[in-house]
């Protein structure tokens, strides 16, 4: 009997964990309808958008995240040449996009709410690069995310 208790709570935690792991992934494992949906739902509860914007923002988010995917599936399956070189082309490519987005987002916009939403992005973008630090950071040292 101990033995069965045992072996359901390392089945448990171990579900746990995974479910974890998955939650982190967050968007990686996303579609672009779904990173469409979850971004336009986010610029409708933090810019309190009309019904008349939340439709013209979606479809703008959409059209840009189908681009964004296309661009992401292209690069991985030409996997040939300098890896470093393919990363900075993808990632100007990417700049390029975010830049093409932001200007229609900002034809269905009033100049208040567009500047909040660029003060949420840049937020985003300090979060995502002090995140990205940490990591570096150990690996770079040569640590493991358990050492700390």
């Amino acid at each position: 009997m101990n033995m069965l208790k045992k072996s359901s709570l390392f089945l448990i935690l171990s579900i746990l964990c995974l479910n974890q792991a998955e939650a982190q992934r967050g968007r990686r494992n996303m579609d672009p309808e779904q990173l469409a949906e979850r971004q336009t739902a986010m610029m409708k509860d933090s810019l309190v958008l009309s019904e008349a914007q939340v439709e013209k923002i979606a479809a703008v988010n959409l059209l840009y995240a189908n681009k964004m995917d296309e661009e992401r599936k292209k690069m991985r399956n030409n996997n040939e040449g300098d890896r470093e070189a393919m990363r900075s082309e993808m990632r100007t490519l990417m700049q390029n996009l975010r830049m093409e987005q932001k200007a229609e987002l900002k034809k269905y916009l009033t100049a208040e709410q567009f500047e909040k939403w660029e003060k949420i992005e840049a937020a985003q973008r300090d979060r995502r690069r002090s995140r990205g630090e940490g990591r570096k950071g150990r690996r770079n040292r040569g640590e493991n995310k358990d050492d700390n």
